[in-house]
């Protein structure tokens, strides 16, 4: 979709497509960033959760040897 409007802004006036390229390329590069960051949100969440399930787990086996002592 951009590529038809942004020739057409070319040959009306080059000033505005030349803007309007550099704020496309924004936009890509805004969203790529957006996704990157999602990523590595969703790998710390997965991360810690693991984290929890860990402790929990020590915690577990911790009151367990009480118990036999």
């Amino acid at each position: 979709m951009f590529e038809p409007l942004y020739e057409k802004m070319l040959s009306e006036n080059p000033q505005a497509a030349e803007i309007m390229e550099l704020l496309w390329q924004e936009v890509i590069a805004a969203r790529r960033s957006a996704a990157f960051w999602q990523q590595i949100s969703e790998y710390e969440k997965n991360m810690a959760d693991q984290i929890l399930q860990s402790l929990a787990q020590a915690r577990q086996n911790y009151l367990r040897l009480l118990q036999e002592m």
